[in-house]
């Protein structure tokens, strides 16, 4: 029932005129942040998202194109043919989340998080995640920036160094035809 009035709210909320919109942010925001594993309009566009969590969500084929999804996380977000057209996705947690035929052309990546390495369990052997760019329009991205993260549980550490060109295309799958990225 709350979640039906939350996902209610948030589709009347995302679908007022500009200038109501802005004024509706702060609540917009709180009611997306708290829904997880929801389903959200397929309207985002322009959007300020920054820093909002999108865990477990179903957000395909969601318009986000000039979107501010700066420090979003989409860990383990369905995001299949997404619209990220022109987004601002700079240190947004992407590993685990699913992008396939997402269209990210022109999206600024700068330092996201597309792979990590997780310390957990009983071995604390690392595994990698990453995020799944099977299909993904790469065009105009510049990926140099982005991020191969490991966490070690037990010291609540992280470590981050640049992405390799070899784990975007091993084991993010994506197809690098236009985007600038790693040597």
């Amino acid at each position: 029932m709350i979640r039906s009035f939350a996902l209610a709210a948030a589709v009347l909320l995302v679908s007022l005129p500009p200038a109501a919109a802005v004024a509706q942010d702060d609540l917009a925001r709180q009611l997306i942040n708290s829904c997880v594993g929801c389903r959200l309009p397929k309207d985002l566009h322009g959007r300020d998202l920054h820093g909002l969590r999108f865990v477990g969500a179903d957000l395909r084929d969601v318009d986000f194109s000039h979107a501010n999804l700066n420090g979003a996380e989409f860990t383990g977000a369905g995001l299949r043919g997404v619209k990220i057209v022109g987004a601002n996705l700079n240190d947004a947690k992407l590993a685990g989340a699913r992008l396939n035929d997402a269209r990210l052309a022109g999206a600024t990546v700068g330092d996201a998080i597309l792979c990590a390495d997780n310390r957990g369990g009983d071995d604390f052997a690392p595994r990698t995640v990453c995020a799944d760019l099977r299909g993904a329009d790469l065009h105009g991205v510049d990926l140099r920036a982005a991020r191969h993260c490991s966490d070690d549980e037990r010291s609540a550490a992280r470590s981050c160094r640049p992405v390799t060109r070899a784990e975007l295309t091993d084991l993010a799958h994506a197809d690098l035809t236009g985007a600038l990225a790693p040597a």
